[in-house]
């Protein structure tokens, strides 16, 4: 599977050279991209962008990660990756992002029974070689089909600092004992040097019944997953909308002059008929 990122739908602006649109001016939360970034480059992922062109492979791609690391054990882990032709079919699609949204409006686009091409967050088949070509992807945005707590939690190594946190993934330990807001070193129980709060939403709500699994909150990122398997061999793009907005209802915005990176122009165009068209 194949996977591009367009940073936001925004109809009514001028394209620039090559890219779909122009990014709208505003104050609104930025997608993060830092080429430099380590061990891995932060872009939103998966992402074509990831990978480099290798005639050989069923997709024309191979992924593309850096293979240095600190032990043999990760370095063979990446070089593995290194060999695949492209994405999970099934795996989880994140977006990080400058600063918070607004999870209430956003999720309010996802509700149970709503149409896919109503959503604040799209995914779109757009290979033209696809019997599905066009589709749109339902997602699964915090509506349980995929549920990160566990039953029992303190079974996965002896001493866990964390041992009665509900999630193996997001944090469910307040580590600001005092309440200072501030990093104590006594206070930092896993030695990862954040001061852990809860995921939860609302903020304060109880660990287990208001985890939030679609945003993670110390990193700004958003996570949704496909609700069905996507098809092999087949190019989708994720698509922000100007539905998804921060906490002042600004949208949010391409890191670039365009709304998408210019190497995705040509494969993006399918989307650009859909906006144009109001599908």
């Amino acid at each position: 599977m194949r996977l591009l990122i367009l940073s936001a739908l925004l109809a009514g602006c001028l394209p620039p050279a090559e890219g779909l649109r122009a990014t709208p001016p505003g104050a609104g939360p930025q997608v993060v991209i830092d080429w430099d970034a380590r061990p891995f480059a932060e872009i939103p992922f998966p992402n074509d962008l990831a990978t480099v062109p290798d005639p050989d492979s069923p997709t024309g791609l191979r992924i593309n990660l850096s293979e240095q690391a600190s032990t043999e054990v990760e370095r063979r882990a990446r070089r593995r990756l290194n060999t695949l032709s492209g994405f999970g079919i099934f795996s989880p699609i994140s977006v990080r992002l400058s600063h918070r949204l607004d999870l209430d409006a956003v999720k309010s686009h996802h509700e149970w029974g709503m149409r896919p091409q109503d959503g604040a967050v799209l995914l779109i088949d757009v290979d033209p070689d696809s019997p599905a070509f066009g589709s749109f992807i339902d997602l699964d945005m915090g509506h349980g089909r995929f549920p990160q707590d566990v039953v029992q939690t303190d079974r996965y190594f002896p001493n866990d600092p964390h041992a009665t946190s509900p999630s193996l993934l997001f944090s469910g330990v307040d580590e600001d004992l005092n309440g200072d807001g501030i990093l104590d070193p006594a206070e930092d129980t896993d030695g990862d040097g954040v001061l852990d709060t809860p995921n939860v939403w609302p903020i304060g709500g109880d660990p287990r019944a208001d985890m939030l699994t679609w945003y993670e909150l110390e990193t700004d990122t958003l996570i949704v997953r496909p609700v069905v398997p996507l098809r092999e061999t087949t190019r989708y793009a994720v698509v922000l909308t100007n539905k998804v907005v921060d906490q002042g209802q600004q949208p949010v915005r391409s890191p670039w002059d365009a709304v998408n990176h210019l190497r995705q122009t040509q494969a993006l165009e399918p989307i650009d008929f859909l906006a144009r068209n109001e599908v």
